[in-house]
């Protein structure tokens, strides 16, 4: 903005040490051009990685037998994380670290790999790190089910009931020294400022503390609404949707740190690349969706739904922690003296509500698809749903969290569609998904993963990956030969 020459003269002081503050925090350029470990001065250590200007953004990619492949998006060169083996069952991720579940029973293992590429936000800037991707370990004796991470810290829930927490910055001395608390569970369990948050079979999800000691004082009830697909739950090697950082902000922190506190609304600030929305783009005419496509798509969704279980979806935003439940989302936040609160956002009475919800890491919006088509928006701050009007029933949707609001969803058409909170179209790419959205077998293993400024959407149907533009709906690069069942967008 322009400012006057007294008011330049006035704010030089504080200007000045805003500057000593930044450069205070930025990386040692002879530590990172030289490849030596590196460590930020906020006690994040990089576990022999380096500090990097920029995210190093990458998706990592699993196919039917558990083959992990880590595709580097600015070279956009491939390399095996891990080979595919016969006894793979499942393949969960945090947005850093990825889970692989081999056998199963007494006899299943899980392997821990790092793909060592994260971010962390520090106020107005951000610290990136990328190393050498490694197997960190294997943890014997069961399978795991979900994974969630917060605060440098994850929570790798397995199905014997244990939760494995993982420092990141202990991540060097190997797994088999992580706690392991005997702390059954129903779903996803979140690190939150000091404590766990942790989905029962009851239908409430609890707080503990480190050492799984509950909150007699906190515990909401929140049953899982109906996720919009039925894959997510039943391929052995999905994308877990329940972990929060599925659909990682690259220029933000997968394992963000913890988001618990209050954080003032800084987003023009926060965000290095606030997006521009497109000029609006008109609906197309004459482009009703297949009644009978929309019929089947509906049909196959609630089939997904069951009785009364718990919380299957989780999020991280800026505001704090969100479960998707079937009457709305439960939020919990950190209040002063560090006590977790929890709170119902309830929503609109009579409504079908998403069982899972997609943003970016660290922004504060969220965004799902009901099983009617209706895509639904929260706004986490403002404790807010809002549908998104659309003529065209929706498959997927993630929330972008930026300035104006917008949502990323996949329509029945196999369009990716940029839509504003009105409904308005605001970018739309070809029906890139056509062939995949109208088989239900390959519909439910669409993924749509999202930064600030890209869609990463799987097509089963083509073996593909799809890197869309999200201001003018434009397909950026396709990458082919692939068998997306696992994604995840890490750096």
């Amino acid at each position: 903005m322009n400012l006057s020459l007294l008011r330049r003269a006035a704010l030089l002081p504080s200007a000045l040490a805003v500057a000593l503050a930044a450069s205070a925090c930025a990386p040692v350029p002879s530590a990172v051009s030289s490849g030596t470990p590196a460590a930020d001065d906020h006690g994040v250590g990089a576990a022999g990685a380096v500090e990097v200007a920029s995210p190093a953004r990458a998706l990592v990619i699993a196919d039917e037998h558990g083959e992990a492949t880590l595709l580097d998006l600015d070279t956009e060169e491939r390399r095996t994380l891990a080979a595919a083996e016969a006894d793979v069952t499942a393949v969960t991720g945090d947005g850093r670290l990825v889970f692989r579940t081999r056998g199963s029973g007494a006899a299943a293992a899980v392997e821990v790999i790092d793909t060592a590429r994260w971010t962390v936000p520090h106020g107005d800037h951000t610290h990136s790190f990328r190393g050498e991707p490694r197997l960190l370990g294997t943890l014997a004796g069961a399978g795991a089910t979900h994974a969630g991470s917060a605060g440098q810290r994850t929570a790798l829930g397995l199905d014997d009931g244990e939760v494995v927490v993982l420092v990141h910055d202990e991540l060097g001395d190997g797994v088999d020294r992580a706690p392991r608390l005997d702390l059954p569970h129903a779903g996803p369990v979140l690190p939150f400022a000091d404590h766990l948050l942790v989905p029962t079979a009851d239908g409430t999800i609890r707080v503990v503390d480190a050492d799984g000691v509950p909150d007699s004082t906190t515990a909401l009830l929140c049953t899982a609404g109906i996720a919009e697909s039925g894959g997510a739950l039943t391929d052995p090697v999905a994308a877990d949707a329940g972990a929060p950082v599925a659909d990682a902000d690259a220029l933000t922190d997968p394992v963000a740190a913890d988001a618990g506190a209050p954080v003032a609304d800084a987003d023009a600030l926060t965000d290095p690349v606030a997006a521009d929305a497109s000029a609006p783009v008109a609906d197309a005419a004459g482009l009703t969706p297949d009644p009978a496509l929309t019929s089947a798509l509906t049909s196959g969704l609630a089939a997904a739904a069951g009785p009364d279980v718990a919380a299957l979806d989780a999020d991280m935003t800026r505001v704090g922690a969100v479960y998707a439940c079937r009457d709305g989302a439960v939020l919990f936040t950190r209040a002063v003296g560090g006590t977790v609160v929890g709170e119902s956002i309830l929503a609109p009475p009579g409504s079908t509500m998403p069982g899972r919800l997609s943003g970016r890491t660290d922004r504060p919006d969220l965004a799902g698809v009901a099983v009617d088509g209706t895509a639904w928006l929260l706004d986490v701050r403002q404790r807010a749903w809002t549908a998104l009007p659309s003529q065209t029933p929706l498959v997927r949707a993630a929330a972008l969290g930026d300035d104006d609001s917008r949502t990323v969803v996949i329509d029945v058409e196999g369009r990716v569609r940029v839509l504003a909170p009105d409904g308005e179209v605001l970018a739309r790419s070809e029906p890139v998904l056509a062939d995949a959205v109208a088989d239900p077998a390959l519909r439910d293993r669409i993924h749509l993963l999202i930064d600030a400024t890209h869609a990463y959407v799987t097509d089963p149907a083509a073996g593909a990956v799809h890197e869309i533009d999200v201001d003018d709906g434009r397909t950026i690069r396709t990458f082919d030969e692939l068998d997306p069942r696992f994604v995840q967008l890490v750096g």
